[in-house]
Parts: structure tokens; sequence; C-alpha cells
């Protein structure tokens, strides 16, 4: 088409929208950087530097008591009469003569000095000349030519250096002779230094955070601007690289880093002797005034606690080299509360945090922080021996809530039904507690795998091969169905009779069923147990209650177990037997005697090869009569069995009618 002067669009329309959508976007930029400024940790470090300012204030008051500003006045005074008498003392020919020596002295060497610096580096220049000669292979005539230059510059600077030390040395005796005149200023002048160290020193870290001349605060405030902020601006991220603790993210291992203080600035910060700088409290507040004078500060501006284990660097675990996530999880690249990924101990706690911080628990991260009351937790990563967080010679009990489990977990046996797994294919990876092999083909194939490695806890449960020399079918099932009926203080867990949760039909279902099986396990553990020689006392033996009472106490029976009989006791490393005569099976031919309890007194190993309970060897022995022989474990059984008959326990008795239900 032909060229014309018209154009496609209306130029002035086109120019309007020009200058709305180049206002639109400087408000997106400034916007922008707005939001970029806009992070959580800014406010907190700032919060930070008012804390830090009011301290150096407390710190500064407290230097500058009245009788301090008396002395520094009255030394202030002395300098000033020391100045005016020194300047007439200079203003002398003799003197004016030597100060005036003294200037120029002082000129000289300092002219010889920088004039030394030049030469020193064009003897370098020459040097470093000859040798890339040398290494590259010139002919010796070039070769010769540079050493020479060398030398010549070597020799300059010799000579300068003659020079330099001539007039040092007459510099020093004309500075010894002035000293002599300006003693007394001198002395005023390093007294008040002295006095006024810890002052200048407090004063000069105010004024690090809390600028008070003008140009250093305009200048604080200017480096906290967006894009200046770049350039070693007040407020910035403080990571800690730990590159050894590694971490899993995905299918990848990478190195730790966390950012934690960069809210937790104060996190390793100590006091006089090792005590925290800022001790955790919940102040009545929110001014830092009221945080100072009360001694007590809110997180995240709060020192770890224990700091002589934790954080700081004299520590055994300096927060520069391990670093917080190692110990508490949590997200150590996030720079927010929510990204930190910390967890609450209560639902009124996550409450909180939500309407406060807008919390929110996120599961794409895979180890979020551990909340307060699980903090020991993460302890066995490293200390899989446990002992040292109970036990520790020099900083006692660094884990006693994880040390406490530990104990509890042994105690109880929870790992004879829960595999508690401290091997990883031979490398250790947390406490191991698994139960050792129970057969020895387990054993025989663990030994023969390279990789693998046998638990080493036995169950903690008593043996039941010759159950049915101790006890009966109606015992055996009242005991499994509530084990704390018969002993309140029993390791052994209910199982049956737990129906809260069911409904009413449900509950009556899994009655009958649980009448079925409690009848099954007797029946099994007696169809199953093993014949056993139980000992006898001698024929026609007497058993004397009273004296086994006397021998219950003296024969070491009471350092493990508890007798209502003997008022008390209280150990509790072996059951309460009090009601031991309830459950034992009595002799046919003699009902209150039991030839079981004479054998597991006399010689426990025979029943329970592997049992906790020593031989006591209660042995037969003579009296002092000579002719009157004692059975100890005959004499105890007895007094044990005196305190009442056997109970025939009450159980459910079983529906045939249910039963060819449940088989049919």
């Amino acid at each position: 088409m032909p060229a014309n002067e018209t154009y496609s669009w209306n130029q002035k329309t086109l120019n309007i929208v020009f200058a709305l959508s180049s206002v639109v976007m400087l408000l997106s930029v400034i916007l922008m950087m707005q939001k970029d400024q806009d992070d959580e940790w800014r406010p907190i470090q700032r919060k930070n530097f008012q804390l830090e300012a009011k301290l150096r204030e407390v710190e500064l008051s407290a230097i500058e008591s009245d009788d301090f500003k008396a002395k520094k006045a009255a030394l202030q005074q002395k300098i000033a009469a020391a100045d005016v008498a020194l300047k007439q003392v200079k203003t002398e020919a003799t003197n004016e003569e030597l100060f005036s020596l003294l200037d120029r002295q002082q000129r000289e060497v300092d002219r010889l000095g920088e004039v030394l610096k030049s030469l020193n580096g064009l003897r370098d220049e020459a040097r470093a000349k000859f040798d890339l000669a040398v290494s590259v292979g010139l002919p010796e005539a070039d070769i010769s030519q540079k050493m020479a230059g060398f030398k010549t510059r070597q020799g300059l600077c010799d000579e300068t250096r003659a020079l330099l030390d001539t007039a040092n040395a007459a510099l020093v005796i004309t500075v010894a002779e002035t000293k002599v005149i300006t003693r007394e200023h001198d002395e005023l002048v390093a007294s008040i230094e002295k006095m006024t160290k810890d002052e200048t020193r407090v004063q000069a870290a105010l004024e690090n955070v809390a600028p008070t001349s003008l140009i250093s605060s305009m200048k604080r405030s200017m480096m906290e601007m967006p894009i200046i902020d770049g350039f070693n601006s007040p407020l910035k991220i403080v990571q800690d690289w730990m590159p050894k603790l590694r971490q899993t993210l995905g299918m990848a291992k990478i190195a730790r880093f966390d950012r934690c203080r960069t809210c937790h600035q104060n996190i390793d910060k100590t006091a006089t002797g090792g005590f925290p700088a800022f001790p955790e409290g919940h102040p009545s507040d929110a001014d830092v005034a009221t945080w100072v004078s009360e001694d007590k500060f809110p997180q995240p501006y709060a020192t770890h606690s224990n700091t002589e284990l934790f954080c700081t660097a004299s520590s055994p675990h300096p927060v520069a080299k391990f670093g917080c996530t190692i110990c508490h999880d949590g997200q150590g690249s996030g720079t927010s509360f929510g990204n930190a990924e910390h967890t609450p101990d209560t639902p009124q706690l996550a409450a909180e945090w939500h309407e406060e911080y807008g919390y929110h628990a996120n599961h794409f991260w895979e180890y979020p922080m551990q909340p307060t009351r699980f903090a020991e937790s993460t302890c066995i990563k490293c200390h899989h021996g446990m002992t040292e967080l109970g036990v520790n010679p020099k900083f006692g009990a660094t884990a006693p809530k994880a040390f406490k489990g530990y104990q509890l977990i042994q105690n109880y046996g929870c790992f004879g039904c829960h595999e508690i797994h401290g091997q990883d294919a031979g490398v250790a990876i947390g406490p191991d507690m698994r139960v050792e092999p129970q057969t020895d083909e387990e054993r025989a194939r663990i030994a023969s795998d390279p990789n693998q490695v046998a638990g080493k806890f036995r169950k903690v449960g008593p043996s039941l091969r010759h159950i049915s020399s101790k006890t009966n079918s109606n015992w055996i099932q009242y005991w499994t169905e509530i084990p704390s009926r018969f002993r309140p203080t029993t390791k052994m867990p209910q199982f049956f009779n737990q129906s809260e949760h069911l409904s009413p039909a449900d509950a009556a279902h899994t009655q009958t069923l649980e009448t079925v099986e409690l009848a099954g396990i007797a029946n099994v553990l007696l169809g199953n147990s093993q014949p056993i020689d139980l000992l006898k006392p001698a024929k026609g033996y007497a058993a004397d209650v009273a004296r086994g009472k006397k021998l219950f106490t003296e024969r070491g029976c009471l350092a493990c177990h508890q007798h209502d009989a003997v008022p008390g006791t209280t150990a509790d490393f072996g059951p309460n037997i009090s009601n031991i005569h309830q459950k034992i099976n009595r002799n046919a031919d003699n009902p209150e005697f039991s030839d079981w309890l004479y054998t597991w007194l006399r010689e426990p190993q025979r029943y329970h090869a592997r049992t906790r309970m020593p031989n006591l060897y209660l042995d037969v022995y003579m009296d002092v009569d000579g002719t009157t022989s004692i059975d100890p474990a005959a004499d105890i059984a007895a007094f044990l069995l005196s305190q009442g008959p056997k109970v025939d326990f009450t159980v459910r008795e079983v529906d045939n009618a249910e039963l060819d239900n449940l088989v049919t």
C-alpha cells in the first residue's frame, strides 16, 4: 500500500496506555521489593538489636556510677591543667627546639620508610624477572644483565635501610628526651584510658547497634534498604553449614545447613561463669526493658538451656559444628515460623500458633521439629549406648526422659513383641533392643550372615516350660484375663476385657470368644508342659513356720521381694509374694506344703535355667545342738504357704454350644 502520514493507532491513546502501564510496572516493582523485604525474621532481628542496646545501656549505667563520674571529672581537670602546663613548657627555647627536632626526625623516618617500601617493590620486580629468565632458558647474557639489575636495586634497598635505621635510632633518643618533659601528662592520659576502658568498650558496642550520630544512624538505615542491603546489611541470614552431618532428602544425601540462628541469635551467648546470657522465661510484657529488668527472655531471644552441654564453643555440641536440626529436626533452610516446621506440644498451642503465625502442619516435610516433650528423643541418633544420657560424671543426666524410657522398655520387655531395630546391615543406627534368637536354627542363620547382628535382649517373662508343676488351669485363666487383679504391680499387659470401644453386641460376642481363648491358652500351656524332677525335703522333716519367717527375713529374700507379713519392706526388684500361697500347687499328701515351691527356693535354676533369682544356697545344716538338722528352704516354703489356703479361682464357663459354633 502507498506510504502516508496517518497512524494505525491513535497516538494520544498510545501515550496514555504507555504512561499508565509504566506507572503500573513501577508500582509492581515497588510492591515486589516491599514483599521481598517483608520477611518474618527482619523484625525479630530489629527487636534483638533493641534488646542488645538496652543491655548495653544498663551495663553503661552500672559503670557510670556517681563515684566513677566524680573520679573521671577530676582526672579530666588534671589533664586539662597538664595540657596548659605542657604547652607553656614547649614554648621555652630549649624545649621548642627539642620538639621541633622530634617533628623533623619523625617526618624523615616516615619518608625513608615510604622510599624503602618503593625500592623493595622494584627489587622484588627485578628478582621476578631474573627468575623468569632462568625458568624460560634465556641466553646467559640476558640472565646476567637481569641479575645485575637485581643487585643494583638490592644495593639501593640496603643503603636506604641503613639510613632508616640511623634515623630511627636518632628518633628513639629524641623521644626519650621528650618523654621526660611529657611524663606527667602521659601518665594522666594513661590513667583515664585505663579507668574508662570498660566504658569505652560498652559505648562502642552501643553505638554499633544503636547509633546516636545522625550520619551513623542514616548509614545504618540505608544499609537496610532494598538492593543496598546486599552489601553487608546489619539484617542478614545467619547460616551454619555442616557438610559431615548429611540428611536424606528424597533419594539423595546432602550436606546439612541450618538458618535457625537467623531468629535465635542469642542461642549460644553466655555470661560470666558460663551461665546463659539470656535465660528463657515469660516476662510480664513485650517491652525489652521489662525483659532486662526481670531477666526473663522469651523465644526466640533466649539462650539455649544447659549451655555447658549445648551450643557454646566450649561445649561438646558447639552450634557451629552441629547446627540445630541434627538434634531438633525441622527444616534448617526455612527462615519463617511455618517453613522451619515447628511442632506444638499441645492442640491448644497449635491453635495459638495458627492464630499468631498462621501455623499448619506440613505433611510434605519428612522431618518436622520434635515437640518439647519429645526433644530428648533425637539424642539416640548418636548416643546408641544410652547409658551416657542417663549417667554422666560431668554433666549428670543429660536426657533423663529418654533414658527412663529406655529403662522402661528393658524392664517391661516391649521388644518381646515389637522389634526395635538398631542395626542396618551391620551398621549401628540406634539403640539395638531386639530379642535374642529363640532357636538354634535362627542363631545359626544370623551367625552365617556377615551383614546380620543377633539381638541380645532376653524376654522378661519367666519360663513356662514346666508350668503344670507350679499351678493349675483356673489360676492361668484368672491371671491371663486380668494380670493386675492378682498382682497390681505386674509387668504383664492386659490383653482381655478391652471392649470399651465396642458396641454392646460386639462386646458380648468378644466376651464369648475371649472365654474360649482363655481356656485354650491354659489348655495349650498345660498340655505342652514338660515334667520336672522336683526336690523334696528329707523324709519326716517337720517344717517350722516361725523359723521360716525368721529365715525369710535373714537369708536375703527381702532384698528383692515384699511381703505383707513383714511390714516396712519396699524392695521391688522381684514381685510382691504376699499372695503366692494362693496359686501354688500343693502336695497331694500334704496340703500345707509344696514340692514346687521348695524346689524353687532351693534351686531356682532347676525350674528356670535363666531366672534372675539367685541360688541362696539354702542347704540343710545342723543346729547348734549338733543333733537337729534344719532345712531353711522347707521352713521358708512353709512360712509362705501358711499365709492362707490355695484359692480355687473362679473363671468364665465355656459355652459348649458357642464353642461348637466357632469350630463349625
